[in-house]
């Protein structure tokens, strides 16, 4: 999953085989097409964004990761605040992912990254001019 997500998989349709066609992320029916667009659209503005696992926790049918995720903003950005242009700069920020699996795919996951802190790095403020 993460292979896809760090671009060492080039083919999107690739989701199609590790996330459940009903899936669901951060609480919301999204569906896989919602993934691939997603990644799509994350490639765009992070080219060289890269997740590297630090820890792992594996409970049933639950895993957990806590994550650094590395990149520059070298593309426009759909981002939970809005559409952001790019800054070309570079970011490190900390997350924690937790997934859960059924059949063979992730059928849902929870993402938490630390948004205000790659915000920042990005130039942006939150508050107004």
């Amino acid at each position: 999953m993460l292979a896809l997500w760090n671009g060492e998989i080039d083919d999107v349709t690739v989701a199609d085989t590790i996330y459940a066609r009903d899936f669901v992320g951060n609480g919301r029916p999204v569906g896989v097409d919602a993934v691939k667009s997603l990644l799509l659209s994350s490639r765009r503005a992070f080219p060289n964004q890269h997740y590297d696992v630090h820890d792992e926790i594996v409970a049933g049918d639950h895993v957990v990761l806590r994550l650094v995720w590395t990149g520059r903003h070298d593309g426009d950005w759909l981002s939970p605040v809005g559409p952001l242009p790019a800054t070309e700069r570079s970011f490190t920020v900390g997350g924690v992912e937790i997934f859960e699996l059924g059949d063979g795919k992730i059928r849902a996951a929870w993402a938490y990254y630390d948004m205000l802190s790659l915000l920042k790095q990005l130039g942006f403020s939150l508050h107004p001019s």
